[in-house]
C-alpha cells in the first residue's frame, strides 16, 4: 500500500515537470522537435517499467542527457526523484536511503524546486519504517512538520503536501509499533488538514486524501473496535465517491479506483463476519472478487481477499474451504516475509480447525458448574443439620448436655466441609486428567492430519510436475512446428526490391500469433503487368495462416493461366476456387474468407487498374499532394451472401503519373488499441489517414522504418490484438 502510494503522488506531482518545462521559452529555442520526441520516449521508458531495474538504467540516460543544459532543468529533477522512486518500488529501502542523503547532500534540488527537496526526505521516512528503524522515522517525521511551519518561498499547497507526508509518516510509524490510537490521531490531524484547503488544490491532493483514508480505516480495524472500523469504512467510502466526482477528466481519473474499491468491500466484510452478518459479508466479498479479479489486481489483494474468505467460513463452520482459503493467504504472506499477515491468516485457520475438533463442546464449563454446585449444596446440607438438631436438643435434654452436644454437631459440620472440599477436588484433578487426555488425543489427530496433508501435497506435487513437464515439452513441439510454418509462409512473400518499373515499394508484416492471417502478394506477367494485393483472411494463427496459404496459391494459378483477367475478374475467380476449396457453398455456420484490394500496374501506359473487397485503397499525387480513396466493393471473398450477379466487384482505372504513392493495409492497423491514455483507444481509419498524411511525404526508403516507429509509440504498451500488414508503392 505505502509503494502504491509513493507511485501515485510521482505521477501527480512530477507529472507538471514537463508541461512547466515546455512552457520555458529557453527550452523553446534550445529543444528540436527530435529531441523533444526522445525526452517523451525516456519517460514513458521510465514510468512504464517502475519496480524493475531497467527503470534506474533509463532514469540516468535521461539525467545524462539533460545534465548540463540549463533549459533542461526540471528534466533533471524529474530524472533524480523517479530514480528514487524506482528503488523504492524494488523494495531496495537502504540503496533508497543513501540515494536519497546524496541527493540532500548535493542540495540541488533545493535550489531547483523545495517542494521536490522535502518531497526526497519524505521517500527517505517511508524507507525507514520499511526497514523498522520506527523511533529514526518518527523523529525525522517530527523535525519536517516543525520546519514546514518557518519555511519561506513555497506555496500554501506544497506546505500542506509536506506537513500531511510527515504525518502519514508518523501515523505509519506508530501503527507498526502497535500505538494503534496514537496512529490514527495522526492520520485524523491529516484528513483535517486536507479537508482546510480552499486554494483551488483539491485535485492535486485526490491521491493524498484517500490514501490516508486507507490508513485510517487499516488502522481502526486492528484497534478491535468494530463501530469505529464501520465509521472509518463509511467515511472511506464517501472519500472515494468525491474521488470519483472530482477526478473526471483530470491526470488522477480511474487511477487506483479498482484498488481501493477492492480494498473498502474486504474491510466492510472482515468487520461483518465479527459482527454475525454473514449475508451481507458474502455480498462484498464477491464485489471485491469482482474487482480483485476483473481488474488483474497484483497478489497482495488477492492474498488479501483468501483471508477475509478464510474467515466468513470458519464463522460460517465450513471447515474445508476454510482451510483452503487460508492456506492460499499464508503462501502468499510467508513469500513475501509478512509475519503479522501470516500469523492472523494462521489464526483463521487454528480457529476452523479447532471448532471442527470440539465437537463435544462445553465439558469445562460443565465440569465446573457442578463443582460449584455440590460445594454449595455442601454447605447448606451442613447448616441446616446443624439448626436442626440443636432445636431438638434443647427440647429432649438439659441445658448441662447443650454444650457437650454442640461441640458434637460443629465437629459434624466440619466434616461435612472437608467432605465437600474432598469431592470437589477429585472433580477439578478428574477434569484437569480429563483435559490432558483430550488435548494429547488432539495432538495425536492433529500430528495425523498434519502428515496425511503433507504426504497428499508431496503426491499432488509430483504429479503436477510430471504433468508441467509433458505440458512444456508439448508446447515446443507445437512451437517449434509453428515457427517452421512461420518460415515457409515468409519464403512465399514477394521481395520488392527486385521489381524495377517502379520508384521502390516496401512491406510491413507483423503477425500477431507466429504465422499471419494476413499476406502481400505481387505477380508480373508476361505482357509486362504487374499485380499487387494486400489481403486479411479471417483468423489468425495457424488457422489464419492455413487460410492466407490458400490465398496465394489460388491467386498464383489464377494469374498463370491468364494475363487477360482485370483485377474485378481475379477477385471473382478467388472467391469462386475460394468456395471449391473449402466445400462451403451449402454450409450455413462455415464463414471463412479474405479481404483483399488488388491492383494491376502497366509500366508502359502508366496504367493502374484496381478492384477490392471490402478493404480501401489510398492514391497521393504527387504533383498536388491530393489523396483519393478507392472503396471497393462491400463484399468478402467467399461470402456466400453475393454473387458477381447481386453485387459484382467493381473495376477502377486510372493513370498515375510519376512519384505517386498507393498504400493498402489489413484491418490490423485501424483496430489497434494504443495512444497517450492508460485504457488506449483505437486508432481507427483517421488516425491511419493521419499515419499516411505523414508517410507519404518521406522518401520511399525511409517509410517503412518511419512506419514502424508512428505503429510502436501509437501502441504504448497495448499488446497487439490482430495480424498486421501494409503495403506500399511509389511509381
Amino acid at each position: 500500500m505505502k509503494v502504491r502510494y509513493i507511485i501515485a503522488t510521482v505521477a501527480v506531482t512530477l507529472s507538471l515537470f514537463c508541461a512547466e518545462a515546455q512552457n520555458d521559452e529557453a527550452y523553446v529555442n534550445e529543444i528540436t522537435n527530435e529531441e523533444s520526441e526522445l525526452l517523451d520516449v525516456m519517460q514513458t521508458n521510465i514510468e512504464s517499467s517502475l519496480g524493475t531495474t531497467e527503470a534506474v538504467a533509463y532514469a540516468d540516460t535521461l539525467y545524462n542527457f539533460v545534465v548540463d543544459r540549463p533549459p533542461l532543468e526540471h528534466y533533471k529533477v524529474y530524472a533524480q526523484t523517479m530514480k528514487l522512486t524506482a528503488y523504492h518500488a524494488m523494495s531496495d529501502y537502504a540503496r533508497v536511503i543513501e540515494y536519497a542523503d546524496s541527493l540532500i547532500r548535493d542540495g540541488g534540488l533545493l535550489t531547483i524546486s523545495p517542494s521536490d527537496h522535502y518531497y526526497i526526505i519524505y521517500i527517505k521516512m517511508v524507507a525507514f519504517i520499511e526497514q523498522g528503524l520506527y523511533k529514526t522515522a518518527i523523529q525525522s517525521a517530527q523535525q519536517l512538520y516543525e520546519d514546514s511551519n518557518s519555511l519561506e518561498g513555497m506555496s500554501e499547497p506544497e506546505l500542506l503536501r509536506i506537513r500531511c507526508n510527515a504525518l502519514i509518516c508518523l501515523g505509519l510509524a506508530n501503527g507498526e509499533m502497535g500505538m494503534y490510537d496514537v496512529a490514527l490521531r495522526h492520520f485524523d490531524e491529516c484528513v483535517e488538514l486536507l479537508a482546510l484547503d480552499t486554494d483551488g488544490v483539491r485535485e492535486s491532493m485526490l491521491p493524498q486524501r484517500l490514501e490516508v483514508q486507507t490508513y485510517r480505516m487499516q488502522t481502526a480495524q486492528k484497534l478491535q473496535d468494530k463501530q469505529r472500523v464501520l465509521d472509518c469504512i463509511e467515511r472511506y467510502d464517501s472519500e472515494l465517491s468525491e474521488f470519483r466526482q472530482l477526478s473526471v477528466g483530470t491526470s488522477c481519473e480511474d487511477m487506483f479506483v479498482a484498488d481501493y474499491e477492492a480494498s473498502m468491500h474486504i474491510a466492510y466484510a472482515d468487520v461483518l463476519c465479527d459482527l454475525g452478518d454473514l449475508d451481507e459479508a458474502w455480498r462484498r466479498i464477491t464485489i471485491a472478487e469482482n474487482l480483485v479479479y476483473g481488474h488483474s489486481l497484483v497478489a497482495q489483494f488477492q492474498a488479501q481477499l483468501h483471508d477475509v474468505k478464510a474467515k466468513f467460513y470458519s464463522v460460517e463452520g465450513t471447515t474445508r474451504l476454510a482451510v483452503l482459503h487460508a492456506d492460499s493467504a499464508i503462501d502468499f504472506y510467508r513469500n513475501t516475509a509478512r509475519p503479522a499477515g501470516e500469523l492472523k491468516t494462521l489464526r483463521y485457520k487454528f480457529d476452523a480447525l479447532h471448532n471442527r475438533l470440539e465437537a463435544a463442546g462445553g465439558v469445562q464449563n460443565a465440569i465446573y458448574e457442578i463443582a460449584n454446585r455440590m460445594l454449595h449444596l455442601s454447605d447448606s446440607l451442613s447448616e441446616r443439620r446443624y439448626n436442626s438438631s440443636l432445636e431438638e436438643m434443647q427440647t429432649m435434654m438439659g441445658m448441662d448436655k447443650l454444650e457437650s452436644q454442640a461441640q458434637q454437631l460443629a465437629a459434624q459440620r466440619q466434616l461435612w466441609i472437608l467432605v465437600s472440599i474432598a469431592v470437589l477436588m477429585s472433580a477439578v484433578a478428574g477434569f484437569v486428567l480429563l483435559k490432558r487426555r483430550r488435548d494429547l488425543e488432539r495432538q495425536r489427530m492433529l500430528s495425523q492430519q498434519k502428515q496425511l496433508l503433507e504426504d497428499e501435497v508431496a503426491r499432488q506435487t509430483l504429479e503436477l510436475r510430471e504433468q508441467k513437464a509433458v505440458i512444456e515439452q508439448n508446447n515446443k513441439d507445437i512451437t517449434d512446428s509453428i515457427n517452421y510454418a512461420k518460415r515457409i509462409q515468409q519464403s512465399i512473400l514477394p521481395d520488392f526490391s527486385l521489381m524495377d518499373d517502379i520508384d521502390g515499394a516496401f512491406a510491413l508484416f507483423h503477425p500477431c500469433h507466429i504465422v499471419s492471417g494476413d499476406f502481400y502478394w505481387a505477380f508480373r506477367h508476361a505482357s509486362g503487368s504487374i499485380l499487387f494485393a494486400c489481403a486479411d483472411c479471417t483468423g489468425h494463427g495457424v488457422p489464419g495462416g492455413f487460410m492466407s496459404m490458400i490465398g496465394t496459391t489460388i491467386l498464383n494459378d489464377l494469374c498463370k493461366h491468364s494475363d487477360k483477367l482485370s483485377p474485378s475478374e481475379i477477385l471473382e475467380g478467388l472467391h469462386t476456387n475460394l468456395l471449391a476449396v473449402l466445400q462451403q457453398s451449402g454450409n450455413e455456420e462455415s464463414r471463412d474468407g479474405m479481404d483483399i484490394a488488388l491492383i494491376e500496374y502497366t509500366p508502359t501506359t502508366r496504367t493502374l487498374r484496381s478492384a477490392s473487397a471490402k478493404r480501401p485503397i489510398y492514391h497521393y499525387r504527387h504533383a498536388d499532394g491530393s489523396r483519393t480513396e478507392h472503396k471497393g466493393t462491400k463484399r468478402s471473398i467467399g461470402d456466400r451472401d453475393y454473387t458477381r450477379q447481386t453485387l459484382p466487384f467493381e473495376l477502377e482505372e486510372f493513370t498515375v503519373e510519376k512519384g505517386d504513392t498507393i498504400y493498402m493495409f489489413s484491418d490490423g492497423l485501424p483496430d489497434q488499441f494504443g495512444g497517450p491514455t492508460e485504457r488506449g483507444k483505437r486508432l481507427k481509419t483517421s488516425g491511419t489517414i493521419k499515419f499516411l498524411d505523414e508517410l507519404v511525404k518521406l522518401p520511399i526508403d525511409q517509410q517503412h522504418a518511419r512506419l514502424n516507429r508512428l505503429l510502436y509509440d501509437w501502441k504504448n504498451g497495448q499488446p497487439q490484438l490482430d495480424d498486421i500488414s501494409f503495403v506500399g508503392i511509389r511509381f
